[in-house]
């Protein structure tokens, strides 16, 4: 299923979201933070692009199966190990508040899932291979998401 790339992934949980939000709402307590929501949402698209151009400009891989040409770990690299996916998250949970009810919930949650059991084991173990122990090191310093890595001692 390579074909199923994150940002198709993203922009089908999004088409559902707005499905299960139109037709499935549920409640709506989140509808007073629609400008939250869309402060999110910019965020988490400038995110995205922000690290895309810093991995176009050292040459190295944006597609999600190819292969590591480079360990960048500047930028917001030194903040999360998957800025990207971070970027689709906070995004999705901006279209989540601006959509106001419970439901389009599991559209985040489906994408959360499926980047941290799937696309980022995946892109690790290719990294692992390129890279070995300086990746290791980038790993005990900064963690998987946000903030500092776990220690291995």
């Amino acid at each position: 299923m390579k074909w199923l790339i994150p940002p198709v992934l993203c922009v089908g949980c999004l088409a559902g979201m707005v499905v299960l939000d139109r037709w499935l709402p549920l409640a709506r307590p989140l509808a007073v933070l629609r400008w939250l929501g869309l402060a999110l949402l910019v965020a988490g698209v400038l995110l995205i692009v922000t690290v895309g151009l810093l991995l176009l400009r050292y040459r190295t891989e944006i597609h999600t199966f190819g292969e590591p040409r480079r360990l960048v770990t500047g930028g917001p690299f030194r903040f999360s190990r998957n800025p990207i996916y971070l970027g689709f998250v906070v995004s999705l949970l901006g279209a989540w508040c601006y959509l106001g009810s419970v439901s389009p919930l599991l559209g985040v949650v489906a994408f959360f899932l499926a980047a941290n059991y799937w696309y980022i084991p995946f892109e690790e173990e290719r990294l692992l291979e390129a890279f070995g122990e300086a990746y290791r090191t980038y790993q005990r310093r900064v963690a998987r998401w946000l903030g500092p890595g776990i220690s291995r001692s």
